[in-house]
């Protein structure tokens, strides 16, 4: 079978034409099998020069009988100057046009008649021809068919400007025929049922062409409510200007992590990454995302993953690998990494998840290209395994910026501080060696951040935290970055959610550092208690001075005057050199002063005599008395006690409790005096004997008739028997027995 060029240059030779003009009229169809597809895309149907040619009936009859190139094309099926469908027969025998080359000894006489080879020969012996006229009306042709072979047209007379655009409409008029579900289209049924073939062919010319119609609608959304995948099947090899407008459109419909995997928002592409380059870009990525960001685009309710969770959805765009596994790269802590999934659902779900996915998505581009100037990861593998602060460097911290150090509790708080600092991570997410004590509390270490970790102390902190990086070789790396607000912030935030409100954290300052707890505060600025946790950790809230500041700076020499030479209690010692009691003992543990246990000898010497007669005698009460000596009022009572001096009960009046009185006394009436406030029930006694009633007597001594009827039953109990008959209510007198 002889090529193409020979066939050119016999026709050149035959027709007197030059051979560069021929090979012009067939460079537009050479160079559209050519073409460069998308990758995976097979040259079938689409993509082929079909044998036989369509034909436009009214082109040929003005232009006396050119065939164009264009009409060989499997999808050109109108005509775009006569807005008509192109014809595939002829209309006497039905045979298709320009199968197989003319006979080289046969020269056609009417380009618009056919050339179909009938069964018997002719006068001279050949085979004869049809000859019949190809001349004949055809269906008007839709809009949209005609502006797909308008493309081809600018191809034939530009190749090579235009020839990615036709590449591109081959390319994806093959995978949505495909995706469409429409019959298998061969030369054959394309050519043999023509009216058929454009009606399959004009709901996919309107999605290739305009991707906002309907028809785009239709088949960008297709199986969307019983299949969320990012693009409907069949359309893996469409091209990335087709796949990103159906990204955007089915948007709505995929679940967060398929968002987040294809970039529907922005760019939209499909993922391909895998692990090595997740682990890559996680160099960039702190384990806890940045605090402005955390701040401006929490959820109403974010959780103490939310950080997690957000840096991880940095990881997604383009990655292949499960969220599980992208955690698990930026946290050790197995559970964590588990929960990722359904925290970055609720992420989404919650109001304003728009703003929120395509923050992320903005920002994970923004890194690929910038990548951070801090190593994360490598922080990570060095804070984990090295103490970042001693007790030594700690206590001088703290006595340099006027701060309590306490016990071994607020050195791990500021361990884990400044392990957050240098790894960019929350302190919840400190790993064992950073946290020995398992059980912790975040609510102390937050109470810490927000009352102890003060202005001054914070700035030493982070010169320390400078040290360390210089100390392991990477002092050129910040100690803390953020991306700036260009890169996550753009004028499509707002829409179509929630607008997100101005946020300045630093303005929570004075609520946050008078209000009793975080939790109280969080109520009062209408916030969330993780968003200003992260606010806190950041040191955006940090208190300027220590709430109860040292007033003077302690020296050993101090301590040991007061304790060892003076022999002064805690409490004196804190009293006179103007610091806490707790400051005090914490030094003598250090310099190894012994300290008296609770529960010494009392230190104060009370005569028995004095205290019966100024508690006793003059009625001063035992808290007046502690106060003269200076000893608290319950350690009064205790002397008092030790000394058997009697108590006087509450409520009672001072001047009624005597001591017994001296001699021997009747069975009877030393049987009443026993008891706590025996004397003064006796007295009371005698004055109801003046009255005719007990609440006229009650109300003589002033006090309660339910007070005198107790006194006097205890009276009566004491004596066992009744010292009043007290008759009917309202009618008798009372009239003393002969026991009372």
């Amino acid at each position: 079978m002889e090529s193409q060029a020979d066939t050119l240059a016999k026709i050149s030779h035959v027709a007197g034409h030059r051979l560069e003009q021929l090979q012009a009229l067939t460079a537009p169809l050479v160079g559209f099998e050519t073409l460069v597809l998308q990758p995976g895309a097979r040259r079938g149907f689409w993509s082929r020069v079909m044998g036989a040619s369509r034909f436009c009936p009214t082109c040929l009859e003005t232009s006396s009988g050119r065939w164009q190139s264009g009409w060989r094309i499997p999808w050109v099926v109108a005509c775009p100057m006569h807005r008509r469908l192109l014809a595939t027969e002829c209309p006497s025998c039905h045979a298709v046009q320009r199968y197989r080359p003319l006979p080289m000894g046969r020269v056609p006489t009417d380009p618009c008649s056919c050339d179909a080879p009938l069964a018997t020969q002719d006068g001279t012996g050949r085979q004869a021809r049809c000859g019949a006229s190809l001349i004949q009306p055809t269906p008007q042709a839709e809009t949209a068919l005609c502006e797909l072979a308008s493309h081809w047209l600018r191809y034939a007379e530009q190749p090579r400007s235009a020839g990615a655009v036709i590449a591109r409409l081959a390319n994806d008029i093959q995978w949505l025929w495909r995706a469409r579900g429409s019959f298998t289209v061969t030369a054959s049924a394309a050519m043999s049922d023509p009216e058929r073939f454009a009606d399959a062919m004009r709901p996919i010319a309107e999605a290739v062409l305009h991707p906002e119609s309907d028809s785009f609608v239709r088949l960008a959304t297709k199986a969307l409510a019983t299949n969320p995948t990012a693009l409907p099947a069949g359309w893996s090899h469409v091209t990335a200007d087709l796949a990103r407008r159906a990204l955007r459109i089915r948007d709505p419909g995929l679940r967060p992590v398929t968002r987040l995997r294809w970039a529907t928002l922005t760019s939209g592409r499909q993922p391909t990454d895998g692990y090595d380059e997740a682990v890559t870009l996680a160099r960039s990525v702190p384990a806890a995302i940045w605090p402005e960001w955390a701040v401006h685009r929490a959820p109403s309710s974010p959780g103490p993953l939310f950080p997690l969770v957000s840096s991880v959805a940095l990881l997604l765009p383009g990655c292949t690998l499960p969220v599980t596994q992208l955690a698990s790269i930026l946290t050790d802590n197995a559970k964590d990494a588990h929960l990722a999934p359904f925290h970055l659902r609720v992420l989404a779900s919650e109001s304003g998840g728009y703003q929120r996915l395509r923050t992320l998505l903005r920002l994970a581009e923004y890194l690929r290209s910038n990548p951070a100037p801090i190593d994360y990861d490598r922080r990570r593998l060095l804070a984990n395994n090295e103490e970042l602060l001693d007790s030594e460097t700690w206590r001088a911290m703290c006595e340099a910026s006027d701060v309590y150090p306490g016990h071994t509790r607020r050195l791990d708080y500021a361990r884990m501080h400044l392990w957050a600092t240098l790894t960019g991570a929350l302190p919840r997410q400190a790993p064992p060696s950073v946290m020995p004590q398992p059980d912790l509390v975040l609510h102390d270490l937050y109470e810490f951040l927000r009352r102890g970790n003060t202005s001054s102390l914070r700035a030493l902190l982070d010169a320390h935290a400078e040290e360390k990086l210089a100390s392991w070789g990477i002092a050129d790396e910040p100690l803390r970055w953020s991306p700036p607000p260009a890169a996550w912030t753009d004028a499509d935030d707002a829409a179509p959610g929630t607008p997100v409100p101005a946020i300045d954290p630093r303005d929570w300052a004075p609520i946050v550092s008078n209000s009793r707890s975080l939790s109280a505060a969080a109520k009062t600025l209408h916030v969330d208690l993780e968003v200003l946790r992260v606010a806190v950790s950041a040191g955006w809230l940090a208190p300027q001075e220590p709430r109860s500041p040292v007033k003077r700076r302690l020296t050993n020499d101090s301590v040991r005057d007061a304790i060892q030479q003076r022999h002064l209690s805690l409490r004196q010692a804190a009293r006179e050199l103007g610091v806490d009691r707790l400051i005090i003992g914490q030094r003598c543990r250090q310099l190894g002063i012994p300290v008296a246990p609770p529960g010494r000898e009392s230190q104060w010497s009370i005569d028995r005599d004095w205290l019966r007669h100024e508690y006793i005698e003059q009625g001063r009460s035992l808290p007046q008395l502690a106060s003269e000596v200076g000893c608290s009022p319950s350690h009064m009572t205790r002397i008092a006690r030790q000394l058997e001096l009697p108590i006087r009960p509450r409520g009672g009046s001072r001047a009624t409790t005597r001591d017994q009185p001296n001699g021997e006394l009747p069975p009877l009436l030393a049987a009443c005096w026993t008891g706590q406030a025996s004397a003064q029930r006796l007295e009371r006694f005698e004055a109801l004997t003046r009255h005719r009633s007990l609440t006229s007597a009650a109300r003589d001594l002033g006090i309660g008739q339910g007070a005198l009827s107790t006194q006097l039953a205890l009276l009566e109990t004491a004596a066992r028997g009744s010292l009043f008959d007290r008759g009917a209510p309202g009618h008798h007198a009372l009239s003393i027995t002969p026991l009372g």
